[in-house]
């Protein structure tokens, strides 16, 4: 019962350490003779407990029955403990390499991630990805269907500009001219 105790201690309270699986593992291997030696001191007992009650002359139906019963039980007491046992450590078995090769999975796969990230080519695929869908998007979709933007509106002439030049003189021969109409006119 101390091994049981002591395998139960094992499993509850040190589980999450490392060393539970090796303990577990040596303490499996010192149960059985353990288990064996506690269903022979129960056959003893009842063995003895029989003797002192009952007559074998008298009664060996019931003698051999109540034998019978006590074999069975110690070997039924046994065999459910090295069962419970072996599927406890199976089990743990189970666990562990479930959880290490889970483990070392997700380790790979980040070593393959950061692998790739490092990797130049793998911005030269990224960026001719974006390009090649951008020209996509633009190939379907052409800036003519959008509808135009509204043009702004005429801008005031700068200051800058040279102001606009004076109406020429008029000429010495469009003057004299109207002179001599005038002149004219008065006579």
């Amino acid at each position: 019962m101390n091994g049981l105790f002591t395998l139960y201690f094992i499993h509850v309270v040190i589980s999450p350490s490392p060393l539970s699986l090796p303990l577990s593992l040596s303490l499996s291997l010192s149960l059985p003779p353990l288990s064996l030696s506690l269903s022979l001191c129960l056959f003893k007992k009842i063995m003895r407990d029989l003797l002192l009650h009952l007559d074998a002359g008298k009664d060996s139906f019931s003698l051999s029955f109540f034998l019978s019963l006590s074999l069975s039980l110690s070997l039924s007491l046994s065999t459910y403990i090295y069962l419970s046992i072996y599927l406890s450590i199976y089990l743990y078995i189970y666990i562990y390499i479930y959880i290490y090769i889970n483990f070392l999975l997700l380790l790979l796969l980040l070593l393959l991630l950061l692998r790739l990230l490092l990797l130049p080519s793998f911005f030269f695929f990224f960026f001719s990805f974006f390009f090649s869908s951008s020209s996509f998007f633009f190939f379907f979709f052409p800036s003519s269907s959008f509808p135009p933007s509204s043009s702004p509106p005429s801008s005031p002439p700068s200051s800058s500009s040279p102001p606009p030049s004076p109406p020429p003189p008029p000429s010495s021969s469009s003057s004299s001219s109207s002179s001599s109409s005038m002149c004219l006119g008065i006579m």
